[in-house]
């Protein structure tokens, strides 16, 4: 097995970025895991984590901030927007990411595949400024 780093950057809303975070700071807050927060608003197990992982691009909905309050147990969902407000209207994001080469076997075939060993954010890069 070899290892491998590379340097993804990815656009994303600022504001996306900060509630993702935000939601993440109120998990820990809580002692929740991923799994435990995904399993309270009724989605896959897997969800949060998805959400959460800097290598995916899957964001909260509008659906997810009702299913968010009723898991936090917030009576109106304002109260999940209770961090500071973007500043910028996208942002770019400098991910480090360390992957795996391995091979696995599937009906007798060998298989090349890869898998995240770790990811690290390098840098949030303004892209977009809030047009006034």
């Amino acid at each position: 097995m070899n290892t491998f780093t590379l340097i993804i950057e990815y656009e994303i809303s600022h504001l996306d970025y900060l509630f993702i975070q935000h939601i993440k700071s109120l998990r820990d807050k809580k002692g929740w895991s991923q799994k435990e927060l995904s399993e309270k608003m009724g989605v896959t197990s897997s969800f949060v984590g998805n959400v959460e992982n800097l290598n995916e691009r899957h964001k909260y909905s509008v659906r997810h901030i009702a299913l968010l309050s009723k898991a936090f147990n917030y009576k109106s969902p304002s109260r999940l927007f209770d961090f500071p407000s973007p500043e910028y209207d996208e942002v770019k994001l400098r991910v480090k990411v360390t992957k795996e080469n391995y091979t696995s076997i599937k009906d007798g075939k060998e298989i090349k595949k890869s898998r995240v060993i770790s990811s690290e954010l390098l840098d949030i890069i303004p892209t977009k400024d809030f047009i006034t």
